[in-house]
């Protein structure tokens, strides 16, 4: 009725170097506090690249903080996946790759929210 699960003799858990790690554990925290800056000041300016840049403003650092929250969890997973010994690596790499996702569309949907505050005058 119930399958017994029984240990992969051949199975290796996967290791996250200790540099790989801290810099993931600094990146969430970086994450968390710039969200939080944003919502203090209401106002987070955010280069994107060379020529790209975004300030938000009001609402929309609100929902960048969801992002940016989203991104941190993203970053902490892999942090996790290493102290778990399963053999359950796939469900971490989907995880991962859906809060990269969702934090994506939520930032994009910041920028969204954010052309209310462009366009008022």
């Amino acid at each position: 009725m119930f399958k017994k699960i029984t240990p992969d003799k051949d199975y290796v858990p996967n290791k996250v170097s200790l540099g790989a790690r801290l810099g993931n554990l600094v990146l969430a925290v970086l994450l968390i506090f710039l969200g939080g800056y944003g919502i203090l000041k209401e106002e987070l300016y955010l280069p994107l690249g060379k020529r790209t840049e975004v300030t938000l403003y009001g609402d929309a650092t609100y929902v960048a903080m969801v992002a940016f929250s989203l991104g941190a969890i993203y970053f902490l997973l892999e942090i996790v996946d290493h102290y778990d010994k399963r053999n359950n690596e796939h469900i971490y790499r989907r995880l991962r790759m859906i809060f990269r996702g969702f934090a994506c569309m939520v930032f994009i949907s910041a920028i969204i929210v954010n052309l209310k505050y462009v366009y008022q005058t």
